[in-house]
């Protein structure tokens, strides 16, 4: 098969178009917010939600040679994971997964473009070899389980991080995907304001909120409103086509802060702080975003002082202060411990993926992994710290990578978030695998058009004058 050169979108020229590309935008948000409200929970329609977007995905993905419309799938699928596990969606648990690395495989083999591939192969292919000391241990479905639970998340890193790094996208098309994973993650943040209201009895305690959560897991709901935060910080870094629109977004920004934090579940803030740091360290060593930085940080910062920590504070009596200010780490240093010593057990190629859970039994009451890291080298071995140095290696040569502080921020931003979410959560979403792959993303550059070069004009001397047969020298 034979591979055409991408070429280079078209970006909208004139104010008109630029206005509809953002009224299109804010309208999308508006449709997800609606339809996530209207949506019931336990009926088939979030499982038609589920299978015709992954229909949809793939369907984007055949039928464009530009890779963005994939981007945009798959932007919305993470985005709507949580969406359809609060909704009790009958879709496969490993739904996110699957369906992204569908949809950007299959972009990738259309693009047929994998110089950059390397690196995030052997990331994953490191982990492989392990997997064989499972087949033994487990049979039927629990070793099935037991492989897509462990595997996936670090498959799902691999393919993001390949499609972003060797797909260029432009500024707009940036800004379309980040819109696709913001609104669903709005749809997300009422579910939780709704959940809250029709809640008779709420008790704010030391402990997460379910109830703020929309019902499901406050740890993953908290999660992906941190990655919708930094979407909307890294949607404002790049530029708002007008300002109708930052307003838009500082509002959709203050709403994901509010409803993040009241899921007392703390690991999502941290992971936008972190993330948000990060980008920051390199955006204020550009001269013109530094006056920016520190003006927008204000803004926010007083809007939130003034308008949503009094209410907070008001509403959980007080409570949001002493959870947020808390230290415990709700028994994950303990698990980690266990994946310690697992690891000094069985140091060549870890005890197997999954397998790490008796163990951990052994320390905590659960037996599965929130620190993949660590995940890693008990279940893994030497080849788990290759692979982690193999993750670490294409982090920093992407930020290394990027050529203005702008796209450095912007890579250290997502990448971030992608760690501190490995560190809380593990691989339990698929969000950090499309943070990941965001921060390997390729910059489309406009071309530029060649200048005519004048042609030099003839050199003018003296006129030659013809000499004539017989004159006189």
């Amino acid at each position: 098969m034979i591979h055409r050169p991408l070429a280079p979108a078209r970006t909208p020229q004139g104010g008109s178009a630029s206005t509809l590309f953002w009224i299109l935008q804010i309208g999308f948000i508006g449709f997800c917010a609606v339809l996530a409200l209207w949506m019931p929970r336990h009926s088939g329609a979030a499982m038609w939600h589920g299978r015709f977007t992954l229909l949809a995905g793939v369907i984007l993905a055949m039928i464009f040679s530009r890779p963005a419309p994939a981007a945009y799938a798959a932007a919305y699928i993470t985005g709507c994971e949580a969406f359809w596990k609060i909704k009790h969606a009958d879709l496969p648990w490993e739904m996110g997964k699957y369906a992204v690395i569908l949809v950007l495989g299959m972009a990738i083999l259309r693009a047929g473009n994998l110089k950059k591939s390397f690196l995030p192969a052997a990331y994953f292919i490191l982990l492989l070899p392990s997997a064989a000391l499972g087949l033994g241990a487990f049979k039927g479905d629990e070793m099935r389980e037991q492989l897509t639970f462990n595997l996936l998340g670090p498959l799902a890193i691999a393919v993001c991080a390949i499609f972003f790094a060797t797909v260029p996208m432009t500024v707009q098309e940036v800004r379309n995907t980040l819109v696709c994973l913001i609104g669903p993650v709005v749809g997300i943040a009422l579910l939780g304001i709704q959940s809250l209201e029709s809640s008779k009895h709420i008790n704010f305690s030391d402990v997460s909120n379910a109830a703020a959560a929309g019902g499901y897991g406050p740890n993953q709901v908290a999660a992906i409103l941190g990655l919708g935060i930094v979407a909307v910080l890294v949607y404002l870094t790049i530029g708002s086509p007008s300002k109708v629109m930052t307003f838009f977004m500082i509002g959709v920004l203050l709403l994901f802060v509010r409803q993040c934090i009241l899921t007392f579940s703390r690991g999502g803030l941290y992971m936008a702080l972190g993330a948000t740091a990060a980008g920051a360290f390199f955006l204020i060593q550009d001269k013109r975003q530094r006056a920016k930085v520190f003006l927008g940080g204000g803004l926010v910062f007083v809007l939130f002082l003034v308008l949503i920590l009094p209410r907070l504070e008001s509403m959980t009596r007080g409570a949001v202060s002493d959870r947020f200010s808390s230290v415990d780490t709700s028994g994950r240093m303990l698990l980690i411990e266990a994946d310690i010593d697992t690891f000094f057990h069985h140091p060549v190629m870890g005890i197997g993926p999954g397998l790490g859970g008796k163990n951990r039994l052994r320390y905590f009451r659960v037996p599965t992994a929130h620190t993949e890291w660590t995940r890693m080298l008990a279940e893994h071995g030497v080849l788990g710290i290759l692979s982690i140095a193999c993750f670490f290696a294409l982090a920093w040569g992407n930020i290394k990578r990027a050529s203005t502080p702008r796209e450095k921020a912007i890579s250290a931003a997502f990448a971030t978030y992608c760690v501190l979410h490995l560190c809380v959560d593990a691989t339990r979403l698929v969000a950090p695998s499309f943070a990941f792959g965001m921060s390997t993303l390729t910059w489309m550059r406009p071309r530029r058009r060649a200048v005519a070069r004048a042609r030099p004009a003839p050199r003018v001397g003296r006129p030659v004058i013809p000499r004539v047969a017989g004159a006189a020298r």
